[in-house]
């Protein structure tokens, strides 16, 4: 696998971690709130992030 493939996996597994980390702070709405600041940025991310997985999904599931 080249270095900047396995960088760009690095990039993403860090990337979902925080988001799996965000999600389960909010999870107790009495202990914690995120900020709108917080996520907003987050959005776009989240979109190319689904955006390449439904890709690869694709790929996969075709003959």
């Amino acid at each position: 696998m080249p270095l900047e493939t396995e960088e760009r996996n690095v990039l993403i597994y860090s990337f979902i971690s925080r988001l799996q980390n965000m999600r389960q702070m909010g999870d107790y709405d009495d202990l914690f709130d995120w900020a709108e600041e917080d996520v907003l940025p987050k959005i776009p991310q989240v979109e190319k992030l689904v955006c390449k997985l439904k890709k690869m999904t694709v790929k996969k599931t075709l003959p």
